[in-house]
């Protein structure tokens, strides 16, 4: 509503085209979910961007929609504003996007402080196929348990710490850090290229520096998942290997 009472066409246009995709985006990780579908990496990143990528692009492209440029005389239409944007953010978004989703889903399982609330690993209790899950799954796709422990949507710590164990046995926490370094490095570049902004590249570096290496959040999981009796093992293992019920949601995610 607030968008429409703009009255500019080029804001309008920014803010269906980026909520489709945002709503895509949301749809295909639901059916992935609720069809216990472990996607591949390409699908996932294509997912983050129009899902995490869409706001970020949203907010740029609304306040870009409001700026007339002084070099150009070419409008998006609409009312006040509307001017060619002087420079393409594209880039620098969408690699945003990817890195602050894949840091989200690492920080989401192996964070000191989410280990001490009801949200440590949510992602498994909900059943996501986040980053390191996803890399877990691909690598030793004969090995079942991860994607047993996502249907059983548990809640049990125990379980989840066992999850956290063996996605690290099989290097998804390494790889996943490996991807947010390179990231992180081409998000640089595309600051510096854009003329360079010291205040983000400062926030950036102090959201990079939160990254623990492996060993600094390891230790906790590891006590506990070495305790993990074989009753529990054998309760990770065992469920059938049988594809989820689909929800409405999943439904709604098929016709996006």
């Amino acid at each position: 509503e607030d968008v429409h009472l703009l009255d500019n066409r080029a804001a309008m246009d920014v803010f269906v085209g980026e909520l489709l995709k945002l709503h895509r985006g949301q749809g295909q990780e639901i059916l992935w979910r609720d069809r216990a579908q472990c996607p591949t990496e390409e699908q996932y990143r294509s997912m983050v961007l129009d899902k995490t990528g869409g706001l970020f692009r949203l907010a740029v492209g609304l306040m870009e929609s409001l700026v007339v440029n002084p070099d150009t005389t070419e409008s998006n239409g609409g009312g006040e504003g509307g001017g060619k944007p002087a420079k393409d953010y594209t880039a620098l978004l969408d690699k945003l996007a990817l890195y602050f989703q894949i840091r989200d889903d690492y920080i989401n399982l192996l964070s000191d402080a989410y280990m001490k609330s009801k949200s440590f690993c949510e992602d498994l209790t909900e059943g996501k196929f986040s980053f390191p899950i996803i890399h877990a799954v691909r690598t030793v796709p004969q090995d079942t348990r991860l994607l047993n422990i996502l249907k059983q949507r548990t809640e049990d710590v125990r379980i989840k710490l066992h999850a956290v164990e063996f996605m690290r046995s099989v290097g998804s926490f390494d790889y996943t850090r490996a991807t947010l370094r390179r990231l992180g490095e081409e998000v640089q570049e595309e600051i510096t290229a854009l003329g360079g902004h010291p205040q983000l590249m400062a926030l950036f570096n102090e959201l990079d520096s939160q990254i623990t290496e492996p060993d600094d959040v390891r230790g906790p999981a590891e006590k506990e998942s070495s305790s993990i009796s074989s009753s529990i093992l054998t309760q990770v293992t065992a469920v059938p290997d049988m594809p989820v019920p689909l929800t409405e949601n999943a439904d709604r995610a098929d016709s996006l």
